[in-house]
C-alpha cells in the first residue's frame, strides 16, 4: 500500500512537473512569437526604408544622367558642326568618346581664303573635370586665333607683305609670314594663361596646331607634347613629324619651336590621340603605336587613298583588336589629304 502511494506520489509530482514545463514553453513560444513579429515589422521598416533609399537613389542617378547627356550635348555643340569644305583638299574627322563626356577635342576652322587652322588636343584625366577643361581650352583657342586674325585683317593688304624670322639652332633662319606667326602664338598664349590661372588644377593638355595654307600646301605646325603626326608621301613613304615641346598647361613660359611641312598633291597628314594606341583587348594588351605603324605601312601603297579610308581603316583595326573590350580612353582623328593634280587634257 505504501508502495502504491508512493509510486502515485511521484506521477503527480511528474504531472505538475510536465505541466511547468509546457507553461514554460508555451511562454517562450510566444515570446518567441513576438519577437518574431516585432522582426517582421522591422524587416517591413527597413524593407520600406530600402526602397525609399532605392528610389532617391535612382533619383539621384536619372537626374545625374539627364545632366551628363545635356554635358555630352553641349560638348558635342562645341565641337565643328561642319568641316570647311575647301578646294583641292579633303578634310576628315573622327571622334569617339569613351564616356558620355571627353577630354579630347578637336577643330578646323579657316580665318582667311588660303588658311585653315587644324586642331586636336588630349586633356589629361577623365569624366567631368578632363570635359570642362576641354572646353575652356577649346574656347581659348578659338578666341584667341580669331583675335590675332582680327588684328592682322586691319592691316589690309599689307598684310601679305610682313613676313618673321624665326632663328633656328644649326638651320637657316625659319621665315613665316607675319598672318601664320601670330595665329601659331596662339598656342603661347594659351599656354601662359592656363598654366598661371589653373595651376592649382593639375591638369594640362597635349596639343597639335596647325596652320595650313590651301594654296601652296605648306602646313606650318607647333606640337605641344602629342602623339606624332604621321605624313603619308604620295610615293608610299612615311615619316613622322617632329616632336615639340610640353603640354600645354605645365610652365607658363614654356618655348614652343614652329616647324613646317609641305603637303605634296597626293600626300595625306593624320593626326590622332593616344586613345588609338591605348586601346586594350580583352588580355589587357595595348594597341601600340608599332601596330598603329605598321597598319599604315601596308596600306600606304593601295591606289586612291583618301583620307576617310585611313581613319577607317585604323577604326576598323582598333575595333577588331578590341573585340568588344571597353574603351577606357577617347579616341580622336584627324586627317588631310592634298588631291592629286587633275592629268592634263590633250
Amino acid at each position: 500500500m505504501l508502495y502504491q502511494q508512493h509510486t502515485q506520489d511521484e506521477l503527480i509530482a511528474e504531472i505538475h512537473r510536465l505541466h511547468q514545463e509546457i507553461t514554460t514553453l508555451q511562454q517562450e513560444n510566444s515570446d518567441l512569437e513576438i519577437r518574431l513579429e516585432t522582426i517582421l515589422e522591422h524587416s517591413t521598416e527597413v524593407e520600406n526604408a530600402l526602397e525609399d533609399k532605392h528610389r532617391e537613389i535612382q533619383g539621384y542617378t536619372d537626374a545625374l544622367r539627364l545632366e551628363m547627356e545635356a554635358g555630352r550635348r553641349m560638348q558635342t555643340d562645341l565641337l565643328p558642326q561642319a568641316l570647311p569644305d575647301v578646294a583641292g583638299w579633303e578634310i576628315t574627322t573622327s571622334f569617339q568618346p569613351a564616356f558620355d563626356v571627353a577630354g579630347d577635342f578637336y577643330d578646323v576652322f579657316t580665318l582667311s581664303q588660303d588658311q585653315v587652322v587644324l586642331v586636336i588636343a588630349d586633356v589629361s584625366g577623365k569624366g567631368v573635370g578632363a570635359a570642362l577643361f576641354m572646353s575652356l581650352m577649346l574656347s581659348l583657342i578659338r578666341m584667341l586665333a580669331y583675335q590675332a586674325s582680327t588684328r592682322l585683317l586691319h592691316l589690309g593688304i599689307n598684310a601679305e607683305r610682313y613676313f618673321v624670322q624665326l632663328p633656328r639652332d644649326n638651320a637657316p633662319p625659319l621665315v613665316l609670314p607675319a598672318f601664320t606667326f601670330e595665329i601659331l602664338n596662339t598656342v603661347k598664349l594659351a599656354n601662359h594663361y592656363i598654366a598661371t590661372h589653373y595651376d592649382r588644377a593639375g591638369v594640362f593638355a597635349t596639343l597639335f596646331f596647325g596652320v595650313l595654307d590651301t594654296q601652296t600646301g605648306a602646313m606650318s605646325y607647333i606640337n605641344a607634347g602629342h602623339e606624332l603626326p604621321i605624313h603619308l608621301g604620295r610615293d608610299g613613304t612615311m615619316d613622322e613629324l617632329i616632336p615639340g615641346g610640353l603640354p600645354i598647361g605645365i610652365l607658363p613660359d614654356s618655348p614652343y619651336d614652329i616647324y613646317t611641312i609641305q603637303l605634296q598633291p597626293g600626300d595625306i597628314l593624320m593626326i590622332y590621340t593616344d586613345g588609338i594606341l591605348d586601346a586594350c583587348n580583352h588580355a589587357g594588351e595595348f594597341f601600340t603605336k608599332e601596330r598603329l605603324l605598321t597598319l599604315i605601312k601596308e596600306t600606304r601603297h593601295r591606289d586612291a587613298l583618301s583620307a576617310p579610308m585611313v581613319l577607317q581603316l585604323i577604326h576598323d583595326a582598333v575595333q577588331a583588336y578590341m573585340a568588344g573590350a571597353g574603351s577606357f580612353d577617347d579616341m580622336t582623328m584627324l586627317a588631310v589629304r592634298r588631291l592629286p593634280m587633275p592629268c592634263p587634257v590633250s
